[in-house]
């Protein structure tokens, strides 16, 4: 699980700077390939920066499980998780983005831009 989710931080990093153009033949230059860079500019144009959440959430419960913490109720922090990713893709659509961030989306993806919109009217 703590690997999966280092394996998705690798390919947030890079995702947002250049994602591959297969039509004009860019290479994708992300650390985990093209399936990497692919997932990772989905993520970013969905959720946003609430796309962090989909690794930390993991390495937070694996965390628990690899301290013999345990993980209690697992079902319900897995039901919880889209919830908390809207919420997330919300609040970081509120935020100004700077000019380094390329997608029109905004911070908050899609989601958080929609959700916002009709938060605010």
């Amino acid at each position: 699980m703590s690997l999966r989710s280092g394996a998705a931080l690798a390919s947030l990093r890079r995702a947002a700077a250049r994602p591959p153009r297969p039509a004009t033949g860019r290479a994708a230059e992300n650390l985990v390939g093209y399936a990497g860079a692919i997932a990772a500019d989905l993520a970013l144009q969905s959720i946003g920066l609430a796309a962090i959440v989909l690794i930390i959430a993991p390495l937070a419960w694996a965390w628990r499980i690899a301290t013999h913490h345990g993980l209690h109720r697992p079902w319900l922090r897995l039901g919880l998780l889209p919830l908390c990713l809207i919420a997330v893709a919300t609040g970081c659509a509120a935020l100004p983005h700077p000019d380094a961030w390329t997608l029109t989306s905004g911070l908050g993806g899609m989601t958080g831009l929609i959700i916002s919109d009709a938060i605010m009217g």
